[in-house]
């Protein structure tokens, strides 16, 4: 499946085994949400997959009204909201 430029949110992957599948997602070229209650190692991951894989990653916690506002404010096209392509649950 090509996942370049398509927006996934990976729900659990400040750490382990939701962070590896982050950073696949990332290093095939995708976007990736992160939704953790962990938002300071969150944060932290976010940082290392911008920085590794010079992709666009955010970090939000796992509140659907949050996860909109973020896509709201960030993942825009043309004016237009971005779709999450795939949503992942770790």
């Amino acid at each position: 499946m090509e996942i370049t430029n398509k927006l996934v949110v990976v729900a659990g992957a400040a750490n382990g085994a939701g962070k590896a599948v982050a950073e696949l997602l990332a290093a095939a070229g995708a976007s990736v949400i992160i939704a953790d209650t962990h938002l300071i190692n969150a944060e932290i991951v976010v940082q290392q997959l911008m920085d590794k894989f010079k992709t666009d990653a955010a970090a939000v916690s796992p509140n659907i009204k949050e996860i909109r506002a973020l896509l709201e404010s960030r993942f825009r096209n043309d004016d237009k909201v971005k779709n999450v392509d795939i949503w992942v649950i770790v």
